[in-house]
């Protein structure tokens, strides 16, 4: 039987992607986030110019077109956290976290969910996966965490924005239906 997965709780950010005249890789930093701190992140998506033109947090910026996509990855970094032992919030315990690399430059078109067929048919070429990018509940050291473009012909002279849209559990949520063997 297939699962419906309910997204527990999200927000979008934002990472800055500055303008570069070079045919050198780029790689722009995500601010502190300091709304997702200590927060599990249980899923990831991404949006292309073509689905959302301007970003909502930077309104001046455009966002980055779907044909950067090929290259365009996200680097993630977790943040060590202590293993909870079994308590009324988490009643199997809730395992510890290394501090470190976690995902390494993944494409960007493999967090893309949405398929926006208003659009020319050059938007449909990039691939969409229909579904979020699912990780285990994991806390982001979101400061380390980065975007790394490798652009075939160099960005536009003004800065564009990588937008995603983060899932994350509520502080008293159980972790457990979030889990890779759990439900999703």
């Amino acid at each position: 039987m297939q699962q419906f997965w309910v997204s527990p709780n999200c927000k979008l950010v934002e990472c800055v992607i500055t303008a570069s005249n070079s045919s050198t890789p780029s790689k722009s930093t995500f601010g502190t986030e300091k709304d997702l701190q200590g927060k599990k992140i249980v899923a990831l998506e991404t949006f292309t110019g073509q689905d959302v033109p301007w970003s909502p947090i930077t309104p001046t910026n455009q966002v980055i077109e779907g044909m950067a996509f090929t290259t365009a990855f996200l680097t993630l970094y977790r943040a060590s956290t202590p293993a909870e032992k079994p308590s009324a919030r988490y009643p199997f315990g809730l395992p510890s976290q290394n501090e470190g690399l976690y995902y390494d430059q993944i494409p960007l078109c493999a967090l893309r969910r949405v398929m926006n067929l208003n659009q020319s048919t050059a938007a449909l070429v990039q691939p969409s996966a229909f579904t979020p990018f699912f990780i285990e509940p994991t806390e982001l050291s979101w400061t380390k965490c980065y975007v790394t473009y490798q652009p075939s012909t160099p960005l536009p002279l003004t800065a564009v924005s990588a937008i995603f849209l983060v899932h994350y559990l509520n502080e008293n949520q159980d972790w457990r239906p979030y889990t890779a063997g759990g439900g999703m």
